[in-house]
């Protein structure tokens, strides 16, 4: 009877470990986002200042997608390197 219960606690405690760390992984990933999102932005503000071009909502959305490219190009070869 002490072995079983020990074996649920066990089993319970196995299972809540699981889920924080997917929990973990799932906030970090909503974080890097957010992060990428909100780089993005700021050099899509500091291109257009340093070209000295006005900030217009065509303009920043290919600078921003042209960034995204850019550094999801070098992002996918930093993740090949850590595998």
């Amino acid at each position: 009877m002490y072995d079983r219960i020990l074996q649920v606690a066990v089993e319970k405690a196995a299972r809540m470990l699981d889920d924080a760390k997917k929990s973990i992984d799932l906030e970090r990933e909503k974080s890097l986002r957010q992060a990428e999102g909100q780089i993005a932005a700021l050099a899509v503000d500091a291109a257009a200042k340093m070209m000295g071009q006005s900030a217009d909502e065509k303009h920043n959305q290919e600078l921003y997608n042209q960034f995204l490219t850019q550094a999801g190009d070098s992002l996918d070869s930093n993740d090949s390197n850590r595998s």
